[in-house]
């Protein structure tokens, strides 16, 4: 039997990860951010994606999060090699704030420079769970997606769901803390 691991603040954010480091659940009290739950065997679309690139322009990918993850999960960290790219993927919670943080650390242990992108694929749902699980697309139907630029942190998504919960429409901002090259709002 699959065990879970979970990691929650203050704030009421809740992070449940299936045992292959797959994402299962993220909710902020009664509002699921993530609109299809992870399992053992798919790992759901949220995830982060390490994309590479040669001199050549080909590109490869590999998914650092779930089952074709050539990481190793252990609680909230995430360990290994991939490529001679050694890496430390960590998730951080604010103490008290509705917010998160993935912290990458990248090593080249080879003799050549690597290009390396990082992608952050988020599926949103925002809405109760028994709402989400009704109806997949009726829910996302209702997200409004409006990507920003920001002079120093580049693009950032901005996403609300527009069909109210409670009398209350519940959103979200993904970006980076660095820049954000690009973006894109429907990853399908």
């Amino acid at each position: 039997e699959a065990e879970m691991f979970s990691i929650d603040n203050a704030a009421g954010l809740h992070f449940e990860f299936n045992d292959n480091g797959s994402l299962r659940h993220l909710r902020l009290h009664d509002v699921h951010v993530n609109l299809f739950i992870g399992n053992e065997l798919e790992g759901g679309p949220a995830n982060l994606w390490l994309r590479l690139r040669d001199d050549n322009g080909d590109v490869e990918l590999a998914p650092l999060l779930g089952p074709r993850s050539p990481l190793a999960f252990r609680n909230n960290v995430v360990e290994g090699t991939w490529r001679d790219l050694r890496l430390r993927l960590a998730l951080r919670l604010a103490a008290d704030a509705p917010a998160w943080f993935w912290h990458l650390r990248v090593d080249n242990l080879g003799s050549t420079a690597r290009t390396i992108e990082v992608l952050h694929v988020q599926d949103l749902g925002l809405a109760p769970y028994g709402a989400i699980r009704t109806n997949e697309y009726y829910v996302s139907h209702y997200i409004d997606l409006s990507p920003l630029q920001h002079r120093e942190q580049g693009w950032i998504v901005a996403a609300r769901q527009n069909q109210a919960v409670d009398g209350r429409h519940p959103w979200a901002l993904i970006g980076s803390l660095r820049r954000g090259a690009s973006y894109a709002t429907d990853g399908l």
